[in-house]
């Protein structure tokens, strides 16, 4: 495309633009969106830096260098921090606590259950706050001491009611159904197992009609509570 194109040469062109006071805001708004331009240039870069290290982190944990790992995660987190984007930074955090529950580094997840806790209470999120009670609670059960059994399943009941709160049917169900298994299994309170057992099955019925989006796999073991219910009896 050319102005000469059309038979009207660069100065026609440019004496017969308006420069109306509208005109005038028009540039300094250009101006503006210029430098909004290179902050959001700045925010994509700082994206991909953070999205890197978190890349990295997750090939260090599939290598069984979760040292690395964590190391990286925090470096990718400290940058989620500086662009505010605390729905990732809250979903990041329970990545790398469950990936230290599965590599048994307790100590490193209950330290991100304790920040996911903290992050979640300040964003009001009852889904966050459902997982990093579940953590705690799983933790404790780990432990596999029975003076603090009760905190333990205090804990992972505290997850249930978070995420009947978020309506993740499907995150309670699970929670009723492990309160249930110890009182089943370990401290043979038998009423007490079914009783858990059956809100497992409300939850699960629930969860059928409505699933939470943030919640990533599906938990489908009514049969197997049914089961349960059945040798209790």
């Amino acid at each position: 495309f050319s102005f000469e194109s059309d038979n009207i040469t660069n100065n026609e062109y440019l004496t017969k633009i308006p420069m109306t006071e509208d005109v005038k805001f028009g540039i300094e708004d250009n101006f503006y969106s210029d430098s909004d331009m290179k902050k959001k240039l700045k925010e994509t870069k700082l994206k991909e830096e953070a999205e890197h290290l978190i890349y990295e982190g997750n090939i260090a944990f599939e290598n069984k260098d979760s040292f690395t790992g964590i190391e990286k995660y925090k470096q990718g987190l400290e940058k989620y921090k500086e662009l505010k984007d605390f729905d990732r930074v809250l979903d990041l955090i329970r990545i790398v606590a469950q990936k230290c529950v599965s590599n048994d580094h307790f100590i490193f997840a209950g330290e991100f259950a304790d920040d996911l806790y903290k992050f979640a209470k300040k964003k009001k999120n009852f889904f966050y706050l459902g997982v990093a009670d579940y953590i705690k609670g799983y933790i404790l059960l780990k432990k596999g001491d029975n003076e603090i059994l009760e905190d333990a399943l205090k804990k992972v009941q505290d997850a249930a009611i978070n995420f009947e709160h978020a309506e993740d049917f499907a995150g309670a169900a699970m929670c009723f159904n492990k309160i249930g298994t110890i009182y089943h299994s370990r401290l043979n309170i038998l009423e007490n197992a079914c009783l858990f057992y059956r809100a497992a099955i409300e939850n699960y019925n629930k969860a059928l009609l409505k699933m939470h989006p943030l919640r990533t796999s599906f938990w489908n073991k009514p049969d197997l509570i049914v089961q349960k219910i059945i040798e209790v009896r």
